[in-house]
């Protein structure tokens, strides 16, 4: 409508013009008094004004290109891919469901209006469906304390109770195409999503999200490419970037006499994002090994070759694996134990892909030392830690769980703020008051969180290290993730 509006203005004033400049060509050869040529503009205007008017009909009737329909075109839908808790998403198989069936008890208790979330996870068996249990744990656990006014900073009594919508998009960038297009059309009573899990989703999404003025909240897609600058208003993350973790591995590494550093990474967004910001991060670039095989990828050459492959002067080897469909976090492990095999002296990081208790249980005491950069650790000042809930990641809670805690609770603070000023909640007041939301850490999975330009601010990135379980230490493996001493 915008368009036609600005149509219809320059075309009145080409008319305005036109009138005008026939009446001055005209008296400058006729002398015409000044009332008979008001006369004369009047006598011009009337005789625009019938196929102006019929031309304004025309421009109101002319349909305009839809932005969301034209991103949308083509693209099959399903709501198969789709529960309130009529179906289960996540496999019968999976620990996970017990995480999505959470969900759905919070929204059968729920018995007049609420506010609808979506919760996009990878669900399916090809997927992640351990990675969207996880996340399903941390909304779970903010949704049922919102809804029953318990332990919750962020519920006001005048809001709605809030019901999810927990959405499989497969973890790929068809799949959340498909979801974010069902979602922004059909799904109008949507107010925001919480999702999606990995950065080529979430990429691949936030453009249906823009076009539709649906905020987004991902909780584990940590590519700088996401950004508000680039992506739109509607990105929002509550977990560090890649360049905030790049940036503390660095200067730990950096604080490390590593020799050589060899980088193994995949195609993946997260992949090839964070290895380029890590050698930004880097004050001595020079310390990368140019090693020609640095990609996860299946390519022709033997994972048990790699220890003999490596020259001698890398001291140090980092993986920027990816977990999901792509498989390289598995590769990632079996290179680290031929390297441990070897006998070498090496020094070896990664980064937070490989944070899951997959990584321990694969590992065990053959990814003793490895150490990683990570968005989040249960710290025992912290009261999620023992969350409500049985969200847990081998005995300790996963970042995934509470990130998509915190994402949760940004929406519900949001949510309250509209409540409490009497407005509606739907997708625009969303995006309006997302931008003010500030929450002090105990409403949160530890530390404060507010948004600038739609990027998580307060607290920072943790190195954690994987040590022998012990009478300290415990968890559910043979290893266990600890905070690094620094």
């Amino acid at each position: 409508m915008e368009l036609k509006v600005i149509l219809i203005l320059i075309l009145a004033a080409i008319v305005s013009v036109a009138i005008g400049l026939v009446t001055n060509v005209v008296s400058s050869f006729i002398p015409i008094p000044q009332s008979t040529k008001q006369k004369i503009l009047w006598i011009l205007a009337l005789i625009a004004l019938a196929p102006l008017s019929a031309l304004i009909a025309l421009l109101l009737q002319a349909p305009i290109p839809d932005a969301l329909a034209e991103a949308c075109k083509g693209i099959s839908t399903s709501d198969s891919n789709f529960s309130t808790g009529e179906k289960l998403l996540i496999p019968q198989k999976e620990n996970a469901r017990l995480y999505e069936r959470k969900i759905y008890a919070n929204n059968g208790r729920i018995t007049g209006d609420s506010v609808l979330l979506a919760a996009v996870v990878p669900a399916d068996e090809n997927a992640r469906p351990e990675a969207a249990g996880a996340i399903l744990a941390g909304v779970a656990d903010a949704q049922e304390q919102f809804n029953q006014r318990r332990e919750d900073p962020t519920s006001s009594d005048t809001a709605k109770p809030l019901r999810v919508l927990v959405v499989n998009d497969s973890n790929t960038v068809e799949g959340a195409k498909q979801v974010a297009c069902q979602i922004a059309r059909d799904y109008k009573d949507v107010v925001g999503i919480i999702g999606h899990h990995s950065s080529d989703a979430s990429k691949a999404a936030v453009d249906i999200y823009n076009k539709a003025g649906l905020a987004m909240i991902t909780p584990t897609s940590t590519s700088t490419s996401l950004n508000q600058s680039t992506v739109g208003k509607v990105f929002f993350r509550s977990t560090y970037s890649s360049r905030e973790l790049a940036d503390v591995l660095a200067k730990h590494i950096e604080g490390l006499n590593v020799g050589k550093i060899a980088i193994f990474y995949d195609e993946g967004e997260y992949s090839t994002n964070i290895r380029g910001d890590f050698i930004k991060s880097l004050k001595d670039k020079n310390i990368i090994h140019p090693i020609p095989f640095d990609n996860l990828q299946p390519v022709n050459y033997s994972e048990k070759s790699v220890p003999k492959s490596l020259p001698a002067e890398v001291k140090s080897v980092i993986f920027f694996s990816s977990g999901g469909r792509r498989g390289t976090n598995e590769r990632a492990i079996r290179i680290i134990e031929y390297l441990k095999d070897s006998g070498r002296d090496l020094k070896i990081f990664g980064g937070n892909a490989l944070y899951e208790g997959e990584t321990l249980a694969k590992g065990k005491k053959k990814i003793e030392n490895l150490v990683l950069v990570v968005p989040w650790f249960g710290f025992p000042k912290y009261a999620y830690r023992e969350t409500t809930f049985d969200g847990k990641e081998g005995g300790q809670i996963g970042w995934r769980t509470a990130n998509s805690f915190d994402a949760t609770r940004a929406f519900l603070r949001a949510i309250s703020l509209i409540a409490r000023n009497s407005e509606t909640v739907n997708r625009q007041t969303i995006l309006e008051k997302l931008p003010s939301v500030n929450l002090p850490a105990n409403a949160t999975s530890g530390e404060p969180l507010r948004f600038e330009a739609g990027q998580r601010q307060g607290g920072e990135p943790v190195l954690v290290q994987v040590v022998p379980k012990s009478n300290q230490v415990s968890c559910g493996f043979e290893v266990c993730f600890q905070p690094l001493q620094r």
